[in-house]
């Protein structure tokens, strides 16, 4: 056997490096991929989360609308109308509608594609004579003790569909019974204060009272819009006419105080007026004089004329 030579120190010291290199970078490599792993996956979980919270925030919006409100299904026999149920309580349904009626009226712009009228209901129950009028004593008992004394009202009863069940007369005649008379309500069926509005749709009925039905033009909206145009085109002509009437006034005041002013004459000019009728006035006063001496005469003489002889 022949004895290895042992190697050289510059050798063993070159490979004890390059393995103390190696043994450095394998973790280095191993803790980037880690890394860049952690990473997609992070990544991958943000998009999962933003899905997911945008799917939440759908599902949040669409349960506040369904408390909100939420749509009824009519019979097949009342189309063209939508209805809603407002399920907060603190929304008063005439309240809304009129303000925005109002708000119509006042801009003359309508912000919706396809509703021509809106009709608020402050109660609904079936359709049956007993119960609306049970529910219409309700609704008039509370409302009506809100309303100040001497108010006029009226009750309108529209049946949409067939319903055969209720007699038109009898209802609007029970129910015109129900509103007190102690403080001063009175009847106007021309234009009201109040209507006690009964819409018969179908299976149930909605009534309310309705402020300003026909100021409001029955809650037309389509209405509304053309009287609040016509409105301010009069507007406009009385300003114009108003203004017209009041230049035209200041103007003829104007000229009839020119008119009306006195010319000055010269102080000379009024002295020889009044010197020349100060002398007609004594010329007439002596040939006054003198007539009266000579007929005092005439008359002496006369009275001294000689009687004839017998």
């Amino acid at each position: 056997m022949y004895p290895i030579a042992p190697k050289a120190a510059s050798e063993e010291t070159k490979e004890q490096e390059e393995e103390a290199e190696e043994a450095i970078q394998a973790p280095v490599k191993s803790v980037d991929s880690a890394l860049d792993e952690e990473l997609r996956e992070l990544q991958a979980e943000a998009r999962r989360e933003r899905n997911q919270g945008s799917a939440v925030v759908h599902k949040e919006k669409k349960a506040d609308e369904i408390t909100r409100f939420q749509a009824m299904q009519l019979d097949k026999q009342l189309s063209g109308l939508v209805m809603f149920n407002i399920c907060d309580e603190a929304i008063d349904p005439v309240a809304l509608v009129h303000a925005m009626l109002q708000s119509v009226l006042v801009s003359k712009e309508v912000h919706t594609r396809y509703s021509i009228r809106m009709l608020p209901f402050q109660s609904t129950c079936f359709s049956n004579p007993e119960l609306i009028e049970e529910l219409a004593e309700k609704v008039i008992s509370e409302g009506f003790a809100k309303l100040p004394p001497g108010t006029t009202y009226s009750v309108d009863f529209n049946r949409r569909g067939i319903n055969d069940k209720i007699n038109r007369d009898e209802l609007v005649r029970n129910i015109a019974h129900m509103v007190p008379r102690e403080r001063g309500f009175c009847v106007d069926l021309k234009k009201p204060d109040i209507l006690v509005s009964v819409e018969c749709l179908m299976r149930f009925t909605g009534i309310s009272l309705l402020p300003q039905y026909h100021e409001l033009k029955k809650y037309n909206i389509r209405a509304l819009t053309d009287l609040g145009i016509e409105r301010r085109a009069m507007a406009e002509k009385e300003a114009e006419e108003a203004s017209k009437s009041e230049s035209e006034s200041k103007s003829g005041s104007e000229a009839k105080g020119e008119t009306e002013k006195p010319e000055s004459k010269p102080v000379n000019d009024s002295a020889k007026e009044v010197e020349s009728a100060t002398k007609e006035s004594e010329a007439a006063a002596e040939t006054t004089a003198e007539r009266e001496t000579e007929s005092s005469t005439e008359s002496s003489e006369s009275s001294k004329a000689p009687e004839p002889s017998s």
